[in-house]
């Protein structure tokens, strides 16, 4: 392959991801505003880059991993004006954003002479390589010549050229994340009460909870898609009665039960909009609905 490729912020991400390069036969050259980061990987083969201007000479795809956008155009601007401008580079943003900040990055990249790649991902720094999924949107041509060396890193999956695709489908994903494993733990320290230990609850839940989540899924993306949300199984009305059991439960024990409140929240919003006999997926629908307003 002989890829050229630099990688700027080396916290455990960007650390994983510089280490998969390096286990490739790409050159790479690796940045770290805290240099005693970026010494390690030398041991590897890795260059480290003085400055980030050398980082950008050094390489034509430059992955960038840093904690927000504004710390990404802090960076390359200095090493862009140092270099006369990004021409020549491709410039792979895996840095969590905004829809706003991940246009406005593509359009400075693109005015700069780059070719600018928006990516998501969605896994954890140990996790990275084959099994893990990193989503890209952009410019489609630096997604095709690059797209063996971004596989290194993790399956590459294309979403458009829309810059801000990858980030709004990954912000998603992290929202859906964040609730479904918060939710375990509240429901794990309410059984602890009980005397039933969270690998027990663990194997309930990937026994038959997996199962019954993604046909609830399933069944709801008919829905929307249909725009029929009547239904024969369970209703609104019905999941809602089951959170006010589930809020007295964790009052008896004096357990805080934030999810649980805002999930009794939703639902209540929904009947009182007129969806008590609804399924559901009609929570969907009721959500757009407030999002126009």
């Amino acid at each position: 392959m002989n890829s050229t490729v630099s990688v700027l912020g080396l916290g455990n991400m960007g650390a994983a991801l510089a280490t998969l390069f390096l286990r490739s036969d790409a050159d790479v050259t690796v940045w770290n505003r805290t240099s005693s980061k970026a010494w390690p990987f030398a041991d590897g083969g890795a260059h480290v880059a003085v400055d980030t201007t050398e980082a950008l000479q050094r390489s034509e795809v430059v992955v960038i991993c840093l904690e927000r956008y504004a710390q990404v155009r802090d960076v390359l601007g200095t090493a862009a004006e140092s270099a006369g401008g990004l021409l020549g580079r491709t410039i792979v943003n895996l840095t969590w954003g905004t829809i706003e900040e991940a246009t406005e990055a593509r359009d400075w990249v693109e005015t700069n002479g780059g070719r600018y790649l928006d990516g998501a991902i969605l896994d954890y720094p140990a996790n990275m390589g084959p099994d893990a999924l990193i989503l890209y949107s952009g410019d489609e041509a630096a997604f095709d010549d690059h797209a063996t060396l971004l596989s290194i890193l993790a399956r590459a999956r294309f979403e458009g050229t829309n810059p801000a695709a990858a980030n709004a489908l990954g912000m998603a994903g992290a929202l859906f994340h964040n609730i479904a494993v918060l939710g375990f733990y509240e429901a794990a320290a309410y059984a602890a009460h009980h005397g039933i230990d969270a690998r027990n609850l663990y194997h309930l839940t990937a026994d038959i909870g997996f199962d019954v989540c993604a046909r609830a899924f399933s069944d709801g993306i008919d829905h929307i898609e249909s725009g029929d949300y009547r239904t024969d199984q369970s209703t609104i009305g019905v999941h809602y009665d089951t959170v006010l059991i589930q809020k007295s439960g964790f009052a008896e024990i004096g357990q805080t039960g934030t999810l649980t409140d805002a999930a009794s929240n939703i639902l209540g919003s929904a009947i009182t909009a007129g969806h008590r006999d609804l399924a559901m997926s009609a929570i969907y629908r009721h959500l757009r609905r407030e999002s126009r307003t």
